[in-house]
This record gives C-alpha cells, sequence and structure tokens, in this order.
C-alpha cells in the first residue's frame, strides 16, 4: 500500500498503517490542511487509533508545523526531513522538499505491534 498524499519517504517500509497529507505553507507560519489532499492507509481499527492521537495532540499538528516554519527550523526552500511530533504512540515526520509552498506530512505509530486491530 502507498499514500496518496503525504511524505512518503519519511513512511518506514515496513509499516502498513500511516496518515498522509499534502499540506499548504508559508515561510512565516501559514498552514493550511487542505481535505482532499489527505490519506490514510492500513486496517480499519488501527487507522481510526492513529487518526484519533492525531487529533487529540496539544499543540496541534498545525500549530506544530507552524512553529518549525515561523523559527525558520522547518524551510519552505530547503529540503530537511524533520521530525514534527514523536511520543510512544505516533511519530511525525515532514518535509517541504523545496517546494516553496507545500509540506509533505507523514504519520505512523511509533511501535511496529500497534498496527495490530485490537479487538
Amino acid at each position: 500500500m502507498r499514500l496518496q498524499f503525504g511524505y512518503h519517504r519519511g513512511l518506514p517500509a515496513d509499516r502498513k498503517v500511516a496518515w498522509g497529507a499534502r499540506l499548504i505553507v508559508t515561510q512565516g507560519g501559514d498552514v493550511d490542511l487542505v481535505h482532499d489532499r489527505q490519506d490514510v492507509i492500513g486496517d480499519q481499527e488501527p487507522r481510526r487509533r492513529l487518526l484519533d492521537h492525531l487529533n487529540a495532540l496539544d499543540p496541534s499538528l498545525r500549530q506544530l508545523i507552524s512553529g518549525l516554519l515561523r523559527s525558520g527550523a522547518m524551510q519552505t526552500r530547503r529540503a530537511d526531513e524533520l521530525v514534527v511530533h514523536q511520543d510512544d504512540v505516533v511519530t511525525v515526520r515532514a518535509n517541504t522538499n523545496a517546494s516553496a509552498g507545500y509540506c509533505c506530512v507523514v504519520a505512523y505509530f511509533s511501535r511496529l505491534a500497534d498496527e495490530t486491530a485490537r479487538p
């Protein structure tokens, strides 16, 4: 399986559950998460857990990326992979790919065992 949108190179090859998106960004910290430029793969139950965890992040994923852009740690004209967020459940990686306006993001479970569906 492959995500239709997102940071494909940031997804480990052994992962089968992931969320990805192509965000519209500016160096000033504007971040637009476009609903039709997102994708999620994997079995339904672990997919739901992954999305629930992402939606509960505080600060939010958009806020985290905005802060990286404003601080200059993430640059719209420089291709660098950054770990945007990592905890014991989820890892989020991103890269603007020097696109000057997009940021590709991928999120997946930090532990491979969490991809297994739970009853």
